[in-house]
C-alpha cells in the first residue's frame, strides 16, 4: 500500500531496471542519438561561431567596406561633395598617386623611416573604429608597428620630409607634425601614417605640382592632394 502511493518512483525504478536489462539495446540507442545530434551541434556552432564572426568582420571592418577606383582619375572638388551627400557613403577623401605617397618620417631622435602617407580626416571610420582619433592640420596618426619601431606616442613631435626630382634636380620639403594617436593593429599592420590632405607639402613649396585626385570611398572628403 505504501509503494502504491508513489507511482512515479515505481515507474522510474522500472525504467531503470529495463535499461539495465537491455543494456546492449540501450547503448545502441544512445550511440545512434549521439551520431545524429553531434554533427548538428558542430554545424550550428560553425554557423553561429566562425561564419558569424567572419560576416561581422566583413560588414563592420572599414577596411572591407572601402572602395578604391581601378584607375586614377582627375575629379573636381564638387564630385567629392556630391559623393559625401550620399546616404550610402560614410566618408570620402582624395587618394595619393602611386609613387607619390612615400615620405620619410623623423622622430625626436635621429631615427627615420620611409613610410606610406595615406590621407585621412574627421569622420574617418578606419581610424575611429580602431582606437584612433582622426588628425587635423599639423597632426598625424601612426600605425602600431611604426609607433613601436620608432617609439612614438600620442603627443610626440615628428617631422615629415617629402622629396622629388624636378627639372633634373632633387627637391624636398619638411613639415613639423604632432602624433595625434596610434592606430590599432587591426586597422593597419604596416608602417604607415595618416594625415590630412596637403600634409608634407604646402601648396607652392614644391613648384610644378599638378592637382590630381583619386577617390577612396568607404568613407574619406577634402581638397585633392598634389602630385609630387
Amino acid at each position: 500500500m505504501k509503494s502504491s502511493s508513489r507511482p512515479g518512483a515505481i515507474l522510474l525504478r522500472l525504467a531503470v531496471s529495463d535499461l539495465l536489462h537491455e543494456r546492449i539495446l540501450t547503448l545502441n540507442v544512445v550511440l545512434a542519438l549521439a551520431a545524429i545530434i553531434a554533427p548538428l551541434l558542430l554545424v550550428l556552432g560553425f554557423k553561429e561561431g566562425i561564419l558569424h564572426h567572419m560576416r561581422e568582420d566583413l560588414v563592420q571592418d572599414p577596411v572591407n567596406r572601402e572602395i578604391r577606383p581601378k584607375v586614377t582619375q582627375d575629379l573636381a572638388p564638387g564630385w567629392f561633395e556630391q559623393v559625401t551627400d550620399r546616404d550610402d557613403v560614410e566618408f570620402v577623401t582624395p587618394g595619393i598617386l602611386r609613387g607619390a605617397s612615400t615620405v620619410r618620417i623623423f622622430g625626436e631622435g635621429n631615427d627615420s623611416r620611409a613610410v606610406d602617407l595615406l590621407p585621412s580626416g574627421p569622420g574617418d571610420p578606419l581610424l575611429l573604429e580602431n582606437g584612433a582619433e582622426p588628425p587635423v592640420a599639423g597632426e598625424i596618426v601612426v600605425s602600431t608597428p611604426l609607433a613601436k619601431a620608432m617609439g612614438l606616442e600620442p603627443g610626440d613631435k615628428a617631422s615629415i620630409r617629402v622629396t622629388r626630382t624636378y627639372g633634373g634636380r632633387p627637391e624636398h620639403v619638411d613639415e613639423q607634425v604632432v602624433v595625434r594617436s596610434v592606430l590599432g593593429l587591426r586597422g593597419d599592420a604596416l608602417d604607415r601614417i595618416y594625415a590630412p590632405p596637403g600634409t608634407g607639402g604646402r601648396r607652392g613649396d614644391l613648384s610644378g605640382g599638378q592637382r590630381r585626385a583619386a577617390p577612396r570611398m568607404a568613407g574619406r572628403a577634402a581638397d585633392p592632394l598634389q602630385e609630387l
